[in-house]
């Protein structure tokens, strides 16, 4: 806020209905997603729908930061990050 910057928050797949709120964006996908370590976290299908979610508004802007919520999802946060930067994931 203090530099002026906007902070847009993205629900595609928190396991809770949000009421409309300042600065929230809902393109929910599914209520959350499966343990990747078990089984996919998601369909292919969701997988895509959540990308063209992410492309659509990375449009809108010139900096994109990700966040996560609940146990492990770091990896994931991380692995997107590596990806856009074109990084390796031990980087």
């Amino acid at each position: 806020r203090h530099y002026g910057i906007e902070n847009v928050v993205v629900d595609v797949g928190v396991d809770y209905d949000f009421p409309e709120l300042p600065g929230l964006v809902t393109k929910k996908i599914a209520r959350g997603t499966e343990n990747f370590r078990e089984m996919p976290a998601m369909t292919h299908e969701q997988a895509i729908r959540s990308i063209e979610a992410g492309i659509d508004l990375a449009r809108n802007y010139d900096i994109v930061g990700t966040g996560d919520m609940g146990i492990g999802n770091t990896t994931s946060s991380a692995a997107i990050l590596a990806a856009l930067a074109g990084l390796p994931p031990e980087e």
